[in-house]
């Protein structure tokens, strides 16, 4: 059902926008839509106030392990082929107003026994806000590191590093993120409820416990010689 509403919201998404991807000569080029591609397909209205994305990624990882004799002996199984979908995840991200942003990603991936497909990303905000910069709203990243704010398509290696198999990359909460010093300086500062990577609390107890995250950096940059 949700793969069949998909489908229905993208072609309902291309009939609107389509007839008015390119306005004519005798119409304000400013009433029309530009459709392209950066990462994914993109429908961004010409006169700046509103735009649409839609994206996605899949990735499967595989492994053959061929363990000596002597291995297997000490360590029973564990040989042979084996592969999984790490990540299946369609996403729908946008703005409106000009500075009021969203962004929801599904992952139908499952990791094992018990775990099941849910939302990785599913929030609002806004952005060029007076000293705040970005301000956003749901369930998100936690600025825990740069390597955790990396996105898995631009990982040096197939995961991240090990003490991240412990941690939600994701919680509910409220997340500040700005630049200074001519984008020298980044700072990044949020506030979250533990809530899991698929955004959901079965905690049944009057106690409720919030985590405070922050994170700065700092770049230098040198003037090269000649």
């Amino acid at each position: 059902m949700l793969k069949k509403n998909f489908t229905l919201l993208t072609l309902l998404l291309l009939i609107i926008i389509s007839p008015n991807a390119h306005a004519s000569n005798n119409e304000d080029p400013n009433d029309g839509w530009t459709i392209s591609w950066k990462k994914g397909l993109k429908f961004d209205k010409n006169d700046g106030e509103m735009g649409i994305k839609l994206g996605g990624r899949i990735q499967e990882d595989f492994a053959v392990l061929l363990p000596s004799s002597k291995l297997q002996d000490v360590v029973p199984g564990g040989h042979g082929f084996a592969t999984e979908f790490r990540r299946i995840r369609i996403a729908l991200s946008g703005y409106f107003a000009k500075n009021v942003i969203f962004k929801t990603q599904y992952d139908f991936a499952s990791k094992g026994t018990g775990d099941t497909p849910g939302f990785k990303d599913a929030y609002i905000g806004a952005k060029n806000l007076p000293y705040l910069g970005t301000l956003l709203v749901g369930h998100m990243k936690e600025p825990l590191s740069l390597e955790m704010m990396e996105s898995s398509n631009g990982l040096t290696f197939m995961e991240r590093a090990l003490p991240y198999a412990f941690v939600s990359d994701r919680n509910t909460g409220i997340r500040a993120n700005n630049t200074a010093l001519d984008q020298h300086l980044t700072w990044q500062f949020g506030v979250f409820v533990p809530t899991g990577d698929k955004g959901f609390n079965s905690a049944e107890s009057d106690q409720y416990t919030l985590q405070v995250v922050s994170q700065v950096r700092l770049f230098l940059k040198t003037k090269g010689h000649a």
